[in-house]
C-alpha cells in the first residue's frame, strides 16, 4: 500500500511540474550590439499602454536569459524585437550587430518570430514602401486595388507558410496585412503629391475622390476593426483616426471606442494638465466600459495630477555650469520661471532671446529666471553656455532626466512657472515669444 501511495506521490509530482513547465517560456541568447541589458516587455491586449516588463543584464560574454510564467499566447517586445510566444516555447537569439539581417531566431517560437523580422517597422505603414512603389511606376490610381490585392496574396502565402504556428498568431498577423492594405488606398494620394508636387487643396480632393472610387474594397478591409482583440496591434490604433476622417465606421466596438477616448484624453494631458481636464477625466472615467482602461486612466491622471496649479512643486537638484549642486527649493520666495531646453533643439534656440530678454526687464524683480539644459552631452550644453557669457539675466543649469521624471518632460521647450510659496502657477506656460507668457508673470507678481 505504502508503495502504490509513493508511487501515486511521485507521478503527481511529475504532472505538477511538466503543467508548470508548460506555463513557462524560456528565452535566451546573445547580444553584441553595445547594449548593456535586454528589456522584455509583454504587450496586454487588455490594456495598451501597460506593460509586464523584465530586465536582463548582460553578462561578460554578452548572454542574457529570463524564465518567465505565460498562461496564453502572448505579443512582446525586446529591445526593438517583435516576438510572439506560447506557454511551453524555447527561444534563443542571436544579435551580431543592430541589423535585422543579422538577427537569428532560433527554438520552437522561431518561426513565428523571423516572419515578425519582415513587418513593416511603422504602425502605419502600407505596401507602398515609403512611396518608392509609385517612383517606379508600379502602381497608378487605375491599377491600385489589383496592385493591393497581388501585395496581400503574397503577404498571406508567406503568413500561411509557417509551420505549427498559432491559430491566434495567424489570425492577428492577417488582420496586420488588412490593416497594411487599408492604408495604402488612404496613403496613395499623400505620396503621389510628394512626387508630383500637388497642393495641399490638391491633395484632399484626390484623396476624397480615391477613397469613394474604391470604399467597399477598403470596407472590406476595414472589418477586422470589429473583433476588440485586435487593439494589440499598433497598425489598428493607428488607422482609427483615418477611418473617422474618412468615414469608415461610425461607430466601433466597445473596446475601440474606449481606446480612442482614451488616447485622446491622454494626448491632451500630455499638453498641459488643467483644473478643467479634472472634470474631463471624471466623465470620461464614468462612460469607459474597459476595466483596464479605467485603471490606465487613474494611473496617467495620477502621474499628471501633480502638476496642477496650486499643488507643491516637485523639487529637482540641477548642476551649474562650474560644477556646483543647487535645488530648485533654493529659489523659494520668489517668482520661479524655468525655460527646460536641449542645444540640438531649434525651436528651443528660436525661443532663447525672447526668454533673454525677460530675464533682463524683470532682473530688478523678486522673480528667478532658469534655463535647464536636459542634454546628456555635457561637452556640447557648456560650449553653448560660454556663447553666452555672464551678461544674460538668467541662470544656466543643467538636468538630469531622472531628476525632473514628475514633470513628464515629454518635449521641449518646455516652460514652466512655480510661484513664491514653491506652488504650481502652471507647469505647461504658453512660450515666452507668446505675448500670453508675460501676462502669466506680471499676474503672479
Amino acid at each position: 500500500m505504502k508503495r502504490i501511495s509513493f508511487i501515486y506521490i511521485f507521478i503527481l509530482l511529475i504532472s505538477v511540474s511538466c503543467s508548470l513547465k508548460d506555463k513557462s517560456v524560456h528565452i535566451s541568447g546573445v547580444l553584441s550590439n553595445g547594449s548593456t541589458n535586454v528589456q522584455l516587455l509583454q504587450i496586454n491586449a487588455n490594456n495598451i499602454y501597460d506593460t509586464q516588463s523584465l530586465t536582463s543584464i548582460l553578462d561578460s560574454t554578452d548572454n542574457f536569459e529570463f524564465n518567465r510564467d505565460l498562461d496564453k499566447p502572448s505579443y512582446f517586445k525586446m529591445n526593438g524585437l517583435n516576438l510572439f510566444l506560447c506557454p511551453g516555447d524555447d527561444l534563443n537569439i542571436e544579435i551580431k550587430k543592430d541589423k535585422k539581417k543579422d538577427k537569428l531566431f532560433t527554438g520552437s517560437a522561431s518561426e513565428a518570430c523571423n516572419y515578425l523580422r519582415t513587418i513593416p517597422y511603422f504602425a502605419a505603414a502600407s505596401f507602398l514602401k515609403g512611396g518608392i512603389a509609385l517612383r517606379h511606376k508600379a502602381v497608378s490610381k487605375e491599377s491600385l486595388a489589383t496592385f493591393v490585392d497581388s501585395c496581400v496574396s503574397a503577404r498571406l502565402d508567406v503568413l500561411n507558410a509557417i509551420k505549427d504556428a498559432h491559430p491566434d498568431f495567424l489570425r492577428i498577423e492577417k488582420t496586420r496585412i488588412f490593416l497594411n492594405a487599408a492604408n495604402t488606398f488612404f496613403q496613395f494620394c499623400t505620396y503621389d503629391a510628394k512626387i508630383n508636387k500637388l497642393s495641399r487643396a490638391t491633395i484632399s480632393q484626390e484623396s476624397k475622390k480615391l477613397i469613394k472610387r474604391y470604399r467597399t474594397t477598403i470596407a472590406a478591409y476595414l472589418e477586422c476593426l470589429n473583433q476588440p482583440e485586435n487593439i494589440i496591434l499598433p497598425e489598428c490604433r493607428a488607422i482609427l483616426k483615418d477611418c473617422k476622417r474618412h468615414g469608415f465606421y461610425t461607430q466601433y466596438c466597445s473596446e475601440l471606442e474606449d481606446f480612442m477616448k482614451l488616447n485622446k484624453f491622454i494626448s491632451r494631458l500630455k499638453q498641459g494638465v488643467s483644473l478643467e481636464m479634472e472634470k474631463t477625466k471624471i466623465q470620461l472615467q464614468k462612460s469607459l466600459k474597459n476595466p483596464g482602461y479605467i485603471n490606465e486612466l487613474e494611473t496617467k491622471w495620477f502621474v499628471y495630477a501633480c502638476l496642477l496649479p496650486g499643488k507643491i512643486a516637485p523639487d529637482f537638484s540641477f548642476e551649474l555650469p562650474n560644477g556646483d549642486l543647487k535645488k530648485l527649493s533654493d529659489y523659494k520666495g520668489k517668482l520661479i520661471v524655468i525655460d527646460m531646453w536641449a542645444t540640438w533643439c531649434g525651436p528651443c534656440r528660436y525661443e532663447k532671446p525672447y526668454f533673454a530678454e525677460l530675464g533682463e526687464k524683470y532682473a530688478n524683480k523678486p522673480v528667478v529666471f532658469l534655463a535647464m539644459s536636459t542634454d546628456r552631452n555635457i561637452k556640447a550644453w557648456k560650449k553653448m553656455v560660454s556663447k553666452h557669457g555672464s551678461a544674460h539675466h538668467y541662470i544656466d543649469g543643467r538636468v538630469e532626466g531622472k531628476e525632473i521624471k514628475p514633470y513628464n518632460i515629454t518635449f521641449i521647450p518646455r516652460f514652466i512657472v512655480i510661484d513664491q510659496e514653491f506652488k504650481m502657477v502652471d507647469a505647461f506656460a504658453s512660450r515666452p515669444s507668446n505675448p500670453k507668457f508675460e501676462e502669466l508673470i506680471n499676474t503672479c507678481l
